[in-house]
């Protein structure tokens, strides 16, 4: 992890509080050794002490991003090192006469003794330049921690924001499913005791009575009575359209033994694809809602069902001529079309779409499921 020391800085007072103490400390300690000292070469001295301590600092400040200790530890020497080699260069090289006037290097140069003396000078500042410096990278790592502190809260936080999600889309998935299991349940105790299937029950017990073969009709009766038990469970899921298809032929097939044998129903299938999934009872619904509020004595007013179905869209419509006393006496189960959204919303959440058109004494409904 590195740590921009840049960013790292101290109150403007805390400095000042600093060097008016080591000015006044160093100042008391030479009048009390020394009652004679010279204040110009004093004040010199903590002047110089003071620009290296900021300089130095300013340098480190500016270009080091430390990630250890040691690693800290060994650019403060290598700077250090610099140092001495410019203050070297600027006494003695470029800048003679003030090293001859300020610090006596008329001399013969000795590498020991100018390290030496150079230390003794300035060693208050460059003690002050280290401690500072791991001054500054303790608070900058304290200040990670509580950045990495602080990343590691959030995650937390978004973590238990998603596990609540999660469980209230777990407890709302439980409670569309305990909703549609009775659904179903109530759907197929509504089909097994619609007032159509008893219509049929009724015309197939008249028949056996005459005498006559219901062989065909009794097959069909045992087929939509085995679908209705297969796909109204709780644990039903999608069917085919072949399977519905089958059922709505079934119907059909009884329904105009219902009526005398006339064309009450009309099916226009647009290029199938019989294995395309869509919710059980579809169109079934659809077809038991037209049973019961449709004029059926009217051939010239047949039932119309019609189904399209494309690679990405199913639409079913169906469209029948409504009775207006069929309405007036009959009575809602409340399974029709809610049952039916029902049944899309659990089974195709968010890909479906029902329209409905009343005119006149027509009714329309259109179900369109997208794939």
């Amino acid at each position: 992890m590195k740590i921009d020391f840049a960013q790292i800085i101290y109150p403007v007072r805390y400095h000042i509080y600093t060097l008016t103490a080591y000015s006044l400390f160093v100042i008391g300690m030479n009048l009390l050794g020394n009652i004679h000292v010279n204040l110009w070469s004093l004040g010199l001295m903590i002047s110089i002490n003071i620009a290296v301590f900021y300089s130095l600092n300013g340098i480190c400040s500016r270009f080091f991003n430390y990630e250890n200790t040691i690693q800290l530890a060994m650019q403060l020497l290598t700077l250090i090192l610099i140092w001495y080699a410019v203050v070297y260069a600027l006494i003695y090289e470029v800048f003679p006469e003030i090293g001859r006037t300020f610090f006596g290097t008329g001399h013969e140069f000795h590498l020991g003794k100018y390290i030496r003396n150079i230390t003794a000078y300035l060693e208050k500042s460059l003690l002050a330049v280290i401690i500072f410096q791991l001054a500054k990278l303790n608070k900058a790592r304290n200040l990670a921690l509580l950045a990495e502190k602080e990343i590691i809260i959030k995650k937390e936080r978004q973590l238990n924001e998603i596990i609540e999600r999660q469980l209230v889309l777990e407890r709302e998935g439980v409670r569309i499913a305990r909703e549609n299991a009775q659904l179903r349940f109530t759907a197929l105790s509504g089909q097994l005791k619609s007032h159509w299937l008893h219509n049929v029950t009724g015309k197939l017990r008249e028949r056996i009575s005459n005498g006559q073969n219901v062989t065909d009709l009794f097959d069909a009766y045992l087929d939509v009575l085995n679908y209705f038990y297969r796909h109204g469970g709780p644990d039903t899921n999608l069917v085919t359209l072949q399977d519905e298809l089958h059922l709505v032929r079934l119907m059909k097939l009884l329904n105009e033994e219902l009526n005398d044998g006339r064309k009450t129903l009309i099916v226009n299938v647009k290029e199938p694809l019989i294995a395309r999934q869509l919710p059980p009872f579809t169109m079934t619904t659809l077809l038991e809602n037209a049973f019961k509020f449709s004029d059926q004595s009217r051939p010239e007013y047949p039932i119309l069902l019609v189904i399209e179905s494309s690679p990405k869209l199913l639409a079913i419509t169906c469209r029948n001529r409504v009775d207006i006393s069929k309405v007036a006496a009959g009575t809602k189960s409340g399974i029709g079309l809610h049952s039916i959204q029902q049944q899309l919303d659990y089974l195709v959440p968010g890909k479906h779409e029902i329209i409905i058109t009343e005119e006149d004494n027509s009714f329309e409904i259109t179900i369109n499921i997208h794939y």
